[in-house]
């Protein structure tokens, strides 16, 4: 049996959409967690998701709020914390926020 057959079916469909998957799962993660597109690609591709798509969902999903003002977000919970200045950078980088994601942050 041809497996390709369905799956195309199911596309035509939009049964199987990966890309609108991966944006609303993105969309749903961030609500919860404040995480950087480094862990949220590294999780989509756990998930099966192709890197081209999930670089283009997490794209897309950046356009309501910049990754800038995410990380702002988490550095305000993780000073809650009482963390000292480099365990905040630490567990930002951590969650996926490059280097410069986070200077600009927490300029």
């Amino acid at each position: 049996m041809n497996i390709h057959f369905p799956l195309i079916t199911f596309k035509k469909k939009m049964i199987v959409d990966d890309f609108r998957f991966a944006k609303l799962w993105i969309k749903s993660r961030l609500k919860k967690k404040h995480e950087g597109k480094l862990v949220l690609k590294a999780k989509l591709m756990e998930k099966g998701i192709c890197s081209e798509l999930a670089e283009e969902s997490i794209k897309d999903a950046f356009l309501d709020e910049s990754e800038i003002t995410i990380c702002k977000k988490a550095i305000s919970k993780l000073q809650e914390k009482k963390l000292d200045s480099q365990q905040v950078i630490a567990k930002l980088h951590r969650l996926g926020f490059s280097s410069t994601v986070i200077k600009n942050a927490l300029q």
